[in-house]
C-alpha cells in the first residue's frame, strides 16, 4: 500500500521523451477500491459482489483474482462470502467491496475484507493457506464503513493488521499460519493504514485511530507515545506522511483539517508536539506525496493541492485534479483524477509541468495507480486497465500520443 515504504514512490525511471502509453489490455473484474499488486507475473485484484438473502441480510461476496500481467487471463480466483456486521454499511449507497490493499509476503497474498476476514492464499494456485477472522476471533470492532486500513509487511515474515476494539487494535501476526506474535490493544475502529517509518531515529509502526496517534515498537508492540487526537472519534482516512526525521502530517475529519506533529526523544523520554494546523487544507480519501523541493501535494474532493509542511502554507491550488491520487516515478508524477485522467507532471521550482495527459478508464477512479516497471495499472469500479508507458519496448500496441501544445505549468501562488 503506497510502496515498499508506504510514501507512494516507485521505483521506476522511464525517457519521457518515449513516453507513449498503449492500452494492453483492460477487463471488468467486480466492484473495488482497493489498489492492484503484482509480482514479476500475476496482477492480483480483490472485487466484491454483494447479495441480499431473503431476510434483506446483505452478504458480502468477495474474490480475489489472479491475472497474467501480461495479457490479463485469469489465472485463479477464489471466492468467500461474509454477512455484514449489523452495525456496517456502504458509503453514500456504494455496493459492498473490499478497500483494503493486499499484500505478497513470500509465497503468500494476504488480502482484507469489508466485514475484517484476513484470508492468506498461495499466489500461484489460489489454494488458502489460513484464514482469520478479525471480528470472531480477535475482538475486533467492526468498521462502520468497512475495514479498510491495509495489512503492512514487516520484517522475519510478519504482518501488521489494524483491527481496533477494546480486546483486540494492532495486530502483529506470523504471515506463514496467521497466529498471533503480539497486539497493541486501541479501542477506536480507523480507516487509515499504519506505516513503517523512523522517528526521532527510532524505527517504529505510526498509527492514526479515531482518538488518538500512537507511535509502536514493530518487535514487540510497545506503545513508544501517543498524542491525542483534536476532534476525536470522527473518520480519518489519509495515510499519515512522514515529511522528514521526528515530524509527520496528519489529515481527516478527526484532524480538524492538515496538522503536522513533530515528534522528539531526550534521555528516553517522548515528547510530542504540534507544530501548526490549517483547517483549510483538508484531505479526505486520497493520497499525498513530499516533493524533492519539499513541497507536498495531493488531492482532496475538489482541488489539487500544494503546501509547505514547514509551515502549513498553501502555494498553489488547481481545479481538474479532483478526487486525484499521485505516485512518484523518478523525477516525474504520474496522476490519476477521480474521473480516470491521467496527468504526467514534472515538479519544477516554481510548479508542477503537466507535459502529458490521457484518458484511462470511465467511470470512479479512486483507487491509487499501480506503477510496475513499464506498467501502469487503473482500476475504475468494475474495470481494470493496463498500459505500456515505454513504446521502445512494445511496438505492436497502438500508442496514445498525447503531449501537450506546449507547456501546461501549474504555478505556486496561483
Amino acid at each position: 500500500f503506497g510502496g515498499k515504504n508506504g510514501f507512494w514512490e516507485a521505483d521506476v525511471r522511464f525517457d519521457v521523451s518515449k513516453f507513449r502509453p498503449a492500452l494492453k489490455w483492460q477487463i471488468d473484474t467486480g466492484e473495488g477500491k482497493s489498489s492492484l499488486v503484482t509480482d514479476a507475473d500475476t496482477v492480483y485484484v480483490h472485487v466484491g459482489d454483494p447479495e441480499k438473502g431473503d431476510d434483506e441480510t446483505i452478504t458480502c461476496v468477495e474474490t480475489l483474482i489472479a491475472l497474467h500481467r501480461v495479457t490479463g487471463q485469469e489465472k485463479w480466483r477464489f471466492t468467500e462470502t461474509a454477512r455484514m456486521h449489523d452495525v456496517q454499511e456502504t458509503f453514500s449507497g456504494d455496493p459492498v467491496s473490499p478497500q483494503a490493499t493486499p499484500v505478497i509476503v513470500g509465497d503468500l497474498v494476504i488480502s482484507l475484507g469489508f466485514t475484517g476476514r484476513l484470508i492468506a492464499l498461495n499466489r500461484e494456485t489460489g489454494d488458502v493457506a489460513w484464514r482469520v477472522d478479525l471480528v470472531n476471533e480477535f475482538g475486533a470492532t467492526p468498521v462502520q464503513f468497512g475495514f479498510s486500513s491495509s495489512p503492512v509487511i514487516g520484517s522475519e515474515g510478519r504482518v501488521f493488521v489494524m483491527a481496533a476494539g477494546d480486546e483486540s487494535g494492532l495486530l502483529c501476526l506470523n504471515a506463514s499460519d496467521g497466529s498471533l506474535i503480539w497486539k497493541n490493544i486501541i479501542s477506536g475502529p480507523t480507516y487509515s493504514t499504519p506505516v513503517l517509518a523512523k522517528l526521532a531515529d527510532i524505527r517504529q509502526l505510526l498509527i492514526v485511530g479515531d482518538s488518538e496517534i500512537r507511535g509502536v515498537e514493530p518487535e514487540n508492540g510497545v506503545t513508544l507515545w501517543t498524542y491525542a487526537m483534536p476532534k476525536p472519534e470522527l473518520t480519518n482516512v489519509p495515510t499519515p506522511l512522514v515529511i522528514e526525521d521526528g515530524s509527520f502530517l496528519i489529515s481527516g475529519q478527526g484532524a480538524g483539517g492538515t496538522r503536522r506533529i513533530d515528534v522528539s526523544r531526550k534521555e528516553g523520554n517522548w515528547s510530542v508536539e504540534e507544530a501548526w494546523h490549517n483547517p483549510k487544507l483538508l484531505f479526505f480519501y486520497c493520497n499525498w506525496i513530499q516533493l524533492d523541493s519539499g513541497t507536498v501535494i495531493g488531492c482532496n474532493d475538489k482541488l489539487l493541492l500544494a503546501f509547505n509542511p514547514a509551515t502549513g502554507e498553501i502555494v498553489g491550488r488547481w481545479r481538474g485534479f479532483r478526487d486525484g491520487n499521485v505516485v512518484k516515478a523518478g523525477n516525474h508524477l504520474l496522476l490519476v483524477n477521480g474521473r480516470g485522467r491521467c496527468s504526467l507532471l514534472k515538479p519544477q521550482e516554481n510548479g508542477l509541468n503537466e507535459v502529458f495527459q490521457f484518458r484511462t478508464l470511465r467511470g470512479r477512479c479512486w483507487t491509487p495507480p499501480t506503477l510496475a516497471g513499464q506498467e501502469l495499472f487503473i482500476r475504475s469500479g468494475k474495470s481494470v486497465a493496463c498500459f505500456d508507458v515505454d513504446m521502445a519496448q512494445d511496438s505492436k500496441l497502438e500508442a496514445i500520443d498525447n503531449f501537450l501544445d506546449g507547456p501546461n505549468l501549474l504555478t505556486f501562488e496561483d
